[in-house]
């Protein structure tokens, strides 16, 4: 008979072993990506938990990697900005790391920018961001999940034993990331159309816009005026903040402004809110006149052949719906801009507002050309909104692939 005791020693011995059981299995599936050190194809290489915890494990790989070169934005540049283009890692000179997050706003942007600073060797970054207002961020308690960050939670939770389970069983599943932090998100995939619609649909800047009536009129009239709209006002603190700090930091730093498709700037035109984009530019364009900061300010607001790409259910060659743009137009972008590469006006430029109102005059004899002479890109816009079929659960519809199922049927019968 044991005693007490005995019983207390065998007892924590057996959880002891336990819990270390789960934290090696843990470990070698790395259910997170956390240590990306071990794998084994067919048991732990497809990671389907990763994109639910990136804002916690992205912060510790960039601490574990020490990049020199950063990628930050949203998820236009998570998918579309590669961090082993040659030009932004100077033909492998530079470590590079996709520092980007779905859904980061300014504030988690600043404050990502500023985490990397303080835990890594950042030389050169590349920000995406809107053109809006970029205001002063106070960081305290903007990123929660590095502050209570736990790599023991990573090892011994029941989360964790539970993704390490789900992780073997989905070994057949697609996956999500790069070990790079860059997002595939629909890259391949068909159904572009389909995505194009529920991107535009979803856009509050088109709500209560008839743009149907204008793309079906027997005439096309609408035009953009010759004089470029007045700068908005924008609180740009946050901006001349991130590159004071670049300037200290000897960092280079280029922002970019999200580019957009052809077919999204035309609805824009025809609802009236192109002119806030301008106008927006124009305020910051504005500031990087009067100030003598180092970091430069990027648009890609061109007419050119990547910009008015056909969308059809096929996989699009540069996007993946309006504003996700796929890595082949990004490479572009980034030797744009890391190159200073001139003879490329047709696709953007360094934000000067001299250089801004230039563009916009080319931007508008460009669209009048585009209009002029493709006959297919209105109506195939037009196509896009009305004919292609799309439902908010699942693409493609669940009535769509009945429809093929009884197609396919029909075709069997004698």
């Amino acid at each position: 008979m044991i005693t007490f005791r005995q019983f207390l020693a065998i007892f924590s011995t057996g959880v002891i072993l336990i819990l270390m059981g789960i934290a090696a299995f843990n470990r070698v599936i790395d259910p997170f990506w956390l240590y990306q050190d071990i794998q084994l194809v067919g048991i732990n290489t497809v990671k389907p938990k990763f994109a639910g915890v990136e804002r916690h494990i992205k912060p510790q790989r960039l601490i574990k990697e020490q990049p020199e070169a950063i990628i930050l934005g949203n998820s236009f540049s998570e998918i579309g900005m590669s961090p082993e283009n040659i030009f932004f890692t100077d033909h492998d000179e530079l470590k590079a790391y996709n520092f980007a997050f779905a859904a980061s706003d300014w504030e988690r942007t600043v404050c990502y920018f500023e985490f990397a600073l303080k835990h890594a060797p950042i030389s050169r970054a590349v920000i995406g961001i809107d053109a809006a207002s970029m205001p002063l961020v106070d960081c305290k308690g903007v990123l929660p999940e590095i502050e209570s960050f736990s790599e023991a939670k990573m090892l011994l939770s029941l989360n964790a034993l539970r993704a390490s389970i789900s992780t073997l069983s989905k070994q057949d599943k697609e996956a999500t990331h790069r070990f790079d932090g860059t997002f595939f998100f629909k890259d391949g995939k068909k159904g572009t159309d389909r995505r194009f619609k529920e991107f535009l649909l979803k856009d509050d800047r088109l709500k209560g816009c008839n743009y149907l009536d204008a793309l079906n009129a027997e005439s096309y009239t609408i035009q953009m005026p010759e004089q470029f709209p007045k700068p908005s006002t924008l609180n740009l603190e946050g901006l001349a903040h991130i590159m004071n700090l670049a300037d200290e930091h000897n960092v280079e730093l280029k922002f970019y402004v999200y580019p957009s498709h052809a077919y999204l700037r035309e609805l824009d035109i025809i609802c009236g809110s192109y002119a806030h984009m301008w106008s927006n530019l124009g305020a910051i364009a504005t500031f990087l006149d009067s100030t003598s900061y180092k970091g430069e300010v990027w648009d890609f607001m061109g007419i050119n052949y990547t910009t008015t790409e056909e969308i059809t259910e096929e996989p699009g060659i540069y996007w993946q719906d309006p504003m996700h743009f796929n890595q082949k137009l990004g490479h572009f972008m980034l030797e744009i801009m890391l190159r200073n590469s001139k003879g490329f006006e047709q696709f953007g430029g360094k934000l000067t507002m001299e250089g801004l109102k230039v563009r916009y005059q080319r931007f508008r004899q460009e669209r009048q050309a585009l209009l002029e002479k493709d006959d297919e890109f209105l109506s195939n816009l037009e196509e896009v909104m009305t004919k292609t079929k799309w439902c908010e659960t699942k693409l493609p519809c669940k009535k769509d692939k009945k429809e093929e199922e009884e197609k396919e049927e029909k075709k069997k019968e004698p």
